[in-house]
């Protein structure tokens, strides 16, 4: 049986969502915006629900609406949300390249996807390394105009250095 942790922000309301397009039994641990897996008590939760569990796939959820990642990203009304405030001046600057990179006003779901991937790699660093070899973690949004869940983009598009040749 599929067994799955959705990791999802309560103002999003996806549960219902995420149960329709995913069959097995299917656990969801919310945080505001995301911003779970960095303390020490938190990542203890995780291991014991995969453990528990026997969870074979974690996936990172946002709406494309999400108030709390937009807000902070357009307004900065939540920059007191601790775990926002390292990434605030990080999506602004991710935000002003994918407007200039994506000639498609898709620059949400870019930023989405830079912030999810940021989830993700500091999960798998966290996480206990024998449990993550039988564990897929991916990156999700919703997207309500379409009622789906789509893949958010890959780290790739977000390098930190290239080189050309």
């Amino acid at each position: 049986m599929n067994t799955s942790l959705f990791l999802v922000c309560p103002t999003d309301c996806l549960e219902t969502v995420i149960n329709r397009e995913y069959e097995g039994v299917n656990y969801f641990y919310t945080s505001l915006g995301n911003t779970s897996p960095n303390d020490l008590k938190t990542l203890e939760t995780i291991n014991d629900l995969i453990n528990r569990h026997n969870i074979t796939k974690i996936y990172f959820v946002l709406s494309e609406d999400n108030t709390i990642i937009l807000n902070s990203v357009e307004a900065q009304s939540f920059s007191i949300i601790r775990g926002l405030q390292g990434h605030k001046k990080i999506m602004n600057l991710r935000e002003k390249k994918s407007k200039i990179l994506w000639k498609s006003n898709d620059s949400t779901l870019s930023t989405l996807s830079y912030y999810l991937n940021q989830k993700i790699l500091q999960l798998k660093a966290n996480l206990n390394p024998n449990l993550f070899e039988n564990i897929e973690i991916k990156g999700k949004v919703y997207v309500r105009s379409k009622n789906t869940l789509i893949d958010i983009f890959p780290d790739l598009f977000w390098l930190k250095k290239f080189n050309l040749n």
